[in-house]
C-alpha cells in the first residue's frame, strides 16, 4: 500500500492544479476559513470528503500518495483514509451540494437522515450506461411510499440535473413549494405537466410548465433499495 501524503503536501498540489497562488486563495476555492487550511497544515490533517468534493479533475493517486508524477498506480493499491474508492470511480454528492457554491439551497429543508452518504459509481458505467456527465449527476434519497413500489422510502437515486424537461415519461426530482419529492411526470398538450405517483393512494394532478412554485430538478437515471 502506498505512503499517504502529509496534509501540506497534498494541498500544495491543490494549489498547483487549479493554479491558486497563495492559501488564502486556496480557502476560496475550497470555501474555509484561511485559518481551517493554516490548522490542517499544522496538525496534518484534512477533511478529505471536502478535497474529494472539489477536486475531482485531479488524479487522486498523485494528489494523495508518495509519488513524484502523475503516473497511474495499480487500482488495489488505491486507498483513501476514509473511505475506499478506486481509481476511476466517481462519487455522486447530495443534491442539496449542487447550488452550495452560489450560496444557497436547492431545499430549504432537507430531508436527509445523513447529509455525507454519497453513491460512488464506475465512470465507465455513468458515461456509457448512463449516458452522462458525471457532473451533472447528484444524488438524493427518496422519502415516503409515493412511488411504491418503484421506490421504497429512503431509497438512494442518482438524477441527472440537465433534465429540465419532461421530454419522455419517466421519474423526475422535482420541488414544489419548496419541498423535494420524487414522481413520474408525463408531458401533455397545452404546455402542461401531468404529475402521478406510482402509489395509486395518491392523486396525480396536472400544472402548467410555467408555474410558479414548481420546478424541474432532474430526471432519476438510476435506484437502489435495501432486499
Amino acid at each position: 500500500m502506498m505512503k499517504l501524503q502529509k496534509s501540506g503536501v497534498i494541498l500544495d498540489r491543490v494549489k498547483e492544479t487549479y493554479h491558486l497562488k497563495s492559501d488564502k486563495k486556496l480557502a476560496e476555492f475550497l470555501d474555509v476559513k484561511a485559518s481551517t487550511v493554516s490548522a490542517w497544515r499544522s496538525r496534518n490533517s484534512l477533511n478529505y470528503d471536502l478535497i474529494l468534493n472539489k477536486c475531482k479533475k485531479i488524479d487522486l493517486n498523485w494528489l494523495f500518495y508518495s509519488i513524484d508524477d502523475k503516473s497511474t498506480l495499480n487500482q488495489n493499491d488505491y486507498y483513501d483514509i476514509n473511505q475506499q474508492i478506486p481509481q476511476n470511480y466517481y462519487i455522486i454528492p447530495p443534491l442539496f451540494e449542487k447550488d452550495k457554491k452560489n450560496g444557497n439551497k436547492i431545499s430549504e429543508k432537507i430531508e436527509y437522515e445523513d447529509i455525507h452518504n454519497k453513491i460512488i459509481l464506475p465512470v465507465d458505467f455513468i458515461t456509457h450506461k448512463l449516458k452522462s456527465n458525471p457532473e451533472d449527476l447528484f444524488s438524493y434519497i427518496n422519502m415516503g411510499d409515493s412511488m411504491s413500489p418503484l421506490l421504497e422510502d429512503k431509497d438512494h437515486v442518482v438524477v441527472n440535473t440537465s433534465f429540465k424537461k419532461p421530454n419522455d415519461v419517466g421519474v423526475y426530482v422535482i420541488k414544489v413549494n419548496n419541498l423535494l419529492s420524487c414522481r413520474r411526470l408525463q408531458a401533455i398538450p397545452g404546455d402542461r405537466i401531468q404529475i402521478t405517483c406510482d402509489n395509486k393512494a395518491y392523486s396525480s394532478f396536472i400544472v402548467d410548465n410555467n408555474v410558479r412554485d414548481f420546478v424541474i430538478i432532474g430526471k432519476v437515471l438510476w435506484y437502489c433499495h435495501k432486499l
